[in-house]
């Protein structure tokens, strides 16, 4: 079976032979695109009319070179890769429900948390916020989508200049939106431990760093200190401080980082203190 190179080139060279007439004005091209815990290689296809069309997927080609090897069938992977075109290409009609005036935007921007350590070079090129050995990142929800979904697109400074704002600006924006547009879930594990996350189950873990929501989270444990189990950028776990194990908690989160969480959604090898009275988190434990 070719190999993750030899793939990625050939999809280049034959995308355009299973798309019909009406992309015959775009160009494939691929880069290399910095996501969150991964660097990934990023298809897309330009119109060589820039009048076309402004907005175009980007089909990440190591999670079809994936697909590829489940179906062992490179035309039917092609064609996979040509239905996530023809269907989230927006034409000039459609891209009138996707505004891109970014100084419109600023009652979208949102809170993403991830790790610092995982991310340096993804970090290197936005706007963001240190918070122990994560960082606050932004990105802008540019639409809802009808299967409870959203597109977004993360904040770079370029975002930024669009916006008319600034770094500090940009962070205010995301805590005054973020529980507007991620609405807390928190759910009862036990009487001693919480769950949260958000209404779109994505996301959520930014949420530790919100305080009204860590009041609420407080009130429910009937506690002041707890610990912090960040199972994902997506949710966490909150325990109350007094009478849990520790090691026990830092075991846990090494065993879910190691067999249940995918990398690309790994937040830290940390378990977190959260005092209530001073609204600050500090690192309690890892286990690297």
């Amino acid at each position: 079976m070719m190999d993750q190179q030899l793939f990625n080139n050939v999809v280049t060279e034959r995308i355009m032979d299973f798309l019909p007439p009406i992309y015959a004005g775009y160009k494939p091209e691929t880069k290399r695109v910095n996501k969150v815990n991964e660097a990934k290689t990023a298809l897309m296809l330009l119109p060589e009319d820039k009048g076309l069309c402004s907005a175009t997927p980007m089909v990440y080609l190591e999670d079809m070179y994936e697909l590829f090897q489940e179906k062992e069938d490179l035309d039917d992977t092609m064609k996979s890769i040509a239905n996530i075109f023809m269907n989230n290409i927006y034409s000039p009609t459609e891209q009138e429900a996707v505004s891109f005036d970014f100084k419109s935007l600023k009652n979208r921007v949102v809170m993403e948390i991830i790790n610092s350590e995982r991310n340096e070079e993804l970090l290197s090129e936005l706007p963001h916020r240190e918070v122990i050995n994560m960082a606050v990142i932004y990105r802008v929800i540019m639409r809802l989508c009808d299967d409870g979904g959203f597109d977004s697109i993360i904040v770079n400074d370029h975002v930024l200049e669009e916006m008319g704002v600034d770094r500090s600006e940009v962070h205010e924006l995301a805590m005054r939106n973020t529980t507007d547009i991620f609405e807390p879930v928190i759910m009862e594990l036990s009487p001693k431990a919480l769950m949260i996350t958000n209404n779109f189950q994505t996301f959520g873990s930014s949420a530790m760093i919100i305080s009204e929501v860590m009041e609420a989270v407080s009130k429910r444990l009937g506690t002041e200190r707890m610990y912090i189990i960040p199972c994902s950028i997506h949710e966490f776990i909150t325990v109350q401080a007094e009478g849990t194990d520790l090691e026990s908690l830092v075991a846990m989160l090494a065993e879910g980082n190691r067999e249940f969480t995918r990398e690309c959604d790994i937040l830290s090898n940390c378990i977190y203190y959260y005092d209530l009275k001073e609204q600050k988190i500090s690192k309690a434990a890892s286990y690297i």
